[in-house]
């Protein structure tokens, strides 16, 4: 699979759906978030988010918005 940009924003950081990660399991792509705070993999049910500043959303959230 080709990676999907998702989302970017004004700091450079990225959101992009991949295969190419040991969390894809079966070819199922995972939410890679590359950005100042975050540089890190997400399955649909993994919790991304910081309580100290906001609610926590789903990966499958994230990618649906």
């Amino acid at each position: 699979m080709e990676d999907i940009l998702i989302a970017t924003d004004e700091d450079g950081g990225t959101a992009v759906l991949t295969t190419n990660s040991s969390q894809s399991h079966y070819g199922c792509p995972v939410l890679r978030i590359d950005a100042r705070d975050v540089d890190s993999d997400f399955g649909p049910a993994d919790l991304i988010g910081n309580l100290e500043r906001g609610p926590l959303m789903t990966a499958a959230s994230v990618v649906a918005g």
